[in-house]
């Protein structure tokens, strides 16, 4: 490994400021030269950095670290200046022990800035991580080492090389099948309960981020652009290890938050998916679903004027009737898109048809030829967001949807019985717009709008290693110098994250 040399340089401040040494508790200490032998992180010039498919972090001039100690009944922080890097990547430190004594533990905090007021130990990772601003710019690399001064005999025996505490990210962000860049203004990380924001000057889709090693824990990626649209991924089980580089490609989904809502006496947040399942823009109908059956029965590319054709059809359907129905029970959003998407319960529907959010049948949105039903916040701090139901009709016992003449209908959650449950349904008939829920059989065909559920007062306050989140496979390099990984060792076996959303690859090399 290559050495970084400490130097300690002691003098005494407290009779050259004119003030009186404080008694004979901490005896004046001479000038004393202290070098001891460190792992260097690498062999470059600059302290974090991107090389191609790697990280590199390296030593700089004039970075400053902290050497936490005791000093009888004190906790102190001496400041340690990094003077010199030579060619070989060892770095000379300077700095000043007041009152220690021989064999005094230490811990080595690096940069200084991440040691904590009361000089006890290195800052909390939600303090250290809660400003980020998405580049290589902040220090993204933390690290914490521990060692013992001797007096005596001047050295710092170093017990433990300073290790990175976090792992390093490349996230790029895409719509949810990868063809179209996304750019945020922000980013939020939301890890069991801790969440971290990324905050970048610019709308952008890559963004730099260091987070906190996790086994099998969700998490969840909320982005939102300068035009304050939001989008959303989600792993429900994820694991990665510090003092590695990553990237990963999130591909998101575009949501609304439609804010506040109260259902059964509690206040939520609904955010609606701007599309319906199976489909790519919010004017597209989507697939056509039994209840709680997330398999459509037709085959792809079915013909919708000529249901009777029996080539249209998988194998074992005949159509969307009691003959061709295999309940399962699932939730269609969760099985196809994953936590936290769901079906909106029947309250949820009926939440629409309040004083809090007006409805409107338009019969060409945005140019597409396409009718449906506009729904728009109507005041609150979500004022003015708005969702689109494309009116995609349904797949009944008359055969295919009538879209000359189409409605919306969308399946709830909620049934009633064996072979019923309850749709929201909305058309227009002779200029008059009607909406509102109905109970049909199980079998029907119908489209499926997810919703999920954020806390109310959201709205009321107004890769080197390759992670694959979303089990889309970048390819990227790994990271060099030290930690833990080399040449030689070939590293981690991959790594299951539990779920189709939370597969990890790891090489085990470090930055």
């Amino acid at each position: 490994m290559l050495a970084l040399a400490f130097a300690m340089l002691a003098c005494n401040k407290v009779q050259q400021e004119g003030l009186q040494p404080l008694g004979n508790s901490i005896p004046e200490m001479e000038a004393i030269t202290i070098t001891t032998k460190l792992d260097s992180k690498s062999g470059d010039t600059k302290a974090v950095a991107e090389d191609g498919n790697k990280i590199t972090s390296t030593w700089a001039v004039d970075e400053h670290l902290a050497i936490l100690y005791q000093a009888g009944e004190e906790r102190k922080m001496a400041d340690a200046r990094i003077t010199e890097v030579d060619a070989t990547g060892s770095a000379t430190i300077e700095f000043v022990v007041e009152g220690a004594e021989n064999d005094t533990p230490c811990i080595i905090v690096y940069p200084l800035s991440a040691a904590k007021d009361d000089c006890t130990d290195v800052k909390d990772a939600a303090e250290l991580l809660a400003a980020q601003d998405g580049t290589l710019s902040a220090n993204l690399d933390v690290r914490v080492g521990s060692g013992t001064i001797q007096i005596a005999e001047p050295g710092l025996t170093v017990t433990a090389q300073p290790v990175a505490l976090f792992a390093i990210f490349k996230l790029m962000l895409r719509n949810v099948d990868g063809t179209t860049a996304l750019s945020a203004k922000s980013l939020s990380v939301t890890i069991g309960n801790q969440e971290y924001v990324i905050t970048s000057s610019a709308a952008t889709d890559v963004l730099y981020a260091a987070l906190p090693a996790v086994s099998g824990e969700k998490v969840t990626f909320d982005a939102v652009d300068g035009d304050k649209r939001t989008w959303l991924f989600s792993a429900p089980s994820v694991s990665f290890t510090a003092g590695k580089y990553f990237q990963s490609t999130l591909r998101m989904r575009e949501y609304v938050d439609m804010g506040t809502v109260t259902i059964a006496g509690e206040k939520k947040n609904l955010r609606w998916a701007t599309c319906n399942v199976g489909a790519d823009n919010p004017w597209d109908y989507g697939d056509y679903f039994a209840w709680g059956d997330p398999v459509p029965y037709y085959k792809p590319g079915h013909a919708l004027d000529n249901p009777f054709d029996a080539s249209n059809w998988k194998e074992g359907k005949t159509g969307y009737n009691w003959e061709s129905y295999s309940w399962s029970g699932d939730d269609i959003a969760a099985a196809l898109w994953g936590d936290p998407w769901r079906m909106p319960s029947s309250q949820d529907w009926k939440t629409l048809d309040s004083d809090l959010f007006i409805c409107t049948w338009v019969s060409d949105y945005r140019s597409s030829g396409v009718a449906g039903l506009l729904i728009k916040r109507k005041d609150g701090p979500c004022k003015g967001n708005q969702i689109f139901l494309p009116a995609g009709d349904i797949w009944d016992d008359y055969g295919s949807p009538n879209l000359s003449n189409p409605s919306c209908h969308y399946w709830s959650s909620t049934t009633h019985g064996e072979r019923l449950a309850v749709l929201f349904t909305a058309h227009m008939f002779l200029g008059t717009l009607s909406y509102g829920r109905s109970e049909v059989d199980s079998c029907f065909g119908a489209s499926v709008r997810p919703v999920m559920y954020a806390k109310a007062s959201e709205s009321e306050n107004e890769s080197g290693e390759d992670v694959d989140f979303d089990g889309h496979l970048e390819n990227g390099g790994s990271g060099g110098g030290s930690g833990g990984g080399s040449e030689e060792d070939p590293g981690e076996k991959p790594v299951e994250g539990g779920g189709d959303d939370g597969k990890i690859v790891q090489e085990d090399d470090s930055f």
